[in-house]
């Protein structure tokens, strides 16, 4: 009767090992895709900034390039007048 009473407890043992490592496994699982959604959020937020960085870079260049074509014709202007 011992016996068969350890070996039922050697066997609920093991069952409840497994059912730990199982329950292990889904929780490395779980966090492996939470961490994998939060990655691809930060990288889809940061090609959006890297974007409108560009975007507002590309911006500032050419109204550079319009104030400076702006200056040199009025210099031109002036110098023509004062000629």
């Amino acid at each position: 009767m011992k016996e068969s009473e350890r070996l039922k407890e050697i066997e609920e043992e093991k069952k409840i090992e497994a059912f730990a490592e199982k329950r292990e496994t889904l929780e490395n699982m779980k966090k492996e895709r939470e961490d994998q959604r939060f990655k691809t959020k930060q990288d889809t937020r940061q090609r959006m900034i890297d974007s409108q960085i560009e975007d507002l870079r590309n911006l500032k260049d050419n109204q550079e390039e319009v104030l400076n074509r702006q200056v040199a014709e009025a210099e031109d202007r002036a110098n023509r007048l004062y000629e």
